[in-house]
């Protein structure tokens, strides 16, 4: 059902070019690499029942496969290791699939790392093709979705690496805090990760919203408790910044008659509409972990009231 949305997305028809399609690898390798750990954590669960000698064998094939894929997405787009290695690595059940993942993603990102600056980094210098590669720069960026790209306009020259490795790198302190509050929960961490760099990412597109609405239908619990006026009233006027950013592009670019205000108000608006879907997405999550945790400790209270009966039973007989 997911995979239909996101193919039957008009954003995903639109971008089918060479460009779509290199978005859409980066994404397959994303998409890949949490199936594997999702299968790699189920066959835990049905081992766990059964005592399945072959189900064991599964799940080390899928750790080293999850690692392929992981390496693969981030040597496409390597902010992703932010997003992606702390949520697989909290799938994966056991901790010797959990060293073979890591083992794994390393080796290959470093394999393939120094492949390419073999390839090119001779040239343009390491440090050059690091920045090139995380796709963090904001030198020459082009008017986007993003706001970024109006603040390096506006900027000194003297402060535009400053802020480039503020703004691009915040996304990068959240990782740790989101894991701590909500590490039983890592496709929701995935999520969440995902839509806050979708914030800060130098070039915004609707793309990354497109599958960012993907990733926030594999969560059908939080889904549920967030908050349905909120949300469909923001995703209905996401369209509107989009269409006029478009049309205000046109007119500042190609006809003349425009400014970089109007584009800058327009993108501000829509990720002002994206910030506010993130608010009602982690607000559902922490309420479905409130629950969880309620109920847990009813079952618990519940336990321990059901084993002190008999042993008070047994004392009154005794007695």
């Amino acid at each position: 059902l997911v995979g239909l949305l996101y193919f039957a997305s008009p954003v995903t028809s639109l971008t089918a070019s060479f460009h779509g399609c290199y978005q859409n690898l980066r994404v397959l390798c994303m998409v890949g690499a949490i199936c594997e750990a999702l299968r790699c954590s189920s066959s835990s669960s049905s081992s766990s029942r059964y005592k399945s000698n072959s189900n064991n064998h599964s799940k080390a094939g899928s750790a080293v496969a999850t690692a392929t894929w992981l390496g693969g997405a981030i040597l496409l787009d390597a902010p992703l290791a932010l997003i992606l290695i702390l949520p697989l690595f909290l799938l994966l059940p056991t901790g010797r699939q959990r060293t073979a993942f890591l083992l794994g993603t390393t080796l290959i990102v470093a394999i393939m790392g120094a492949f390419t600056f073999l390839l090119v980094g001779q040239r343009v210098g390491l440090l050059t093709l690091l920045i090139s590669t995380t796709g963090v720069s904001m030198e020459g960026v082009a008017p986007s979705l993003s706001f970024l790209w109006y603040m390096q306009m506006e900027l000194f020259a003297r402060f535009s690496k400053y802020f480039q490795i503020l703004l691009t790198g915040l996304p990068a302190t959240l990782v740790l805090p989101t894991a701590i509050r909500l590490h039983r929960y890592p496709m929701t961490m995935i999520t969440i990760l995902w839509v806050t760099w979708t914030l800060f990412r130098p070039v915004g597109t609707l793309y990354e919203v497109n599958v960012s609405l993907c990733l926030v239908a594999l969560c059908p619990r939080t889904l549920v408790r967030m908050n349905d006026l909120i949300c469909i009233v923001a995703l209905a006027a996401l369209v509107i910044p989009a269409l006029l950013f478009v049309v205000l592009h046109w007119m500042w670019l190609q006809v003349g008659n425009g400014e970089a205000n109007f584009l800058f108000f327009q993108a501000l608006a829509y990720n002002i509409l994206v910030l506010v879907l993130l608010w009602q997405f982690v607000a559902a999550t922490v309420a479905r972990d409130k629950a969880n945790c309620l109920t847990e400790k009813q079952q618990k209270h519940q336990l321990l009231q059901m084993q002190q009966e008999p042993a008070t039973a047994t004392h009154k007989d005794g007695g």
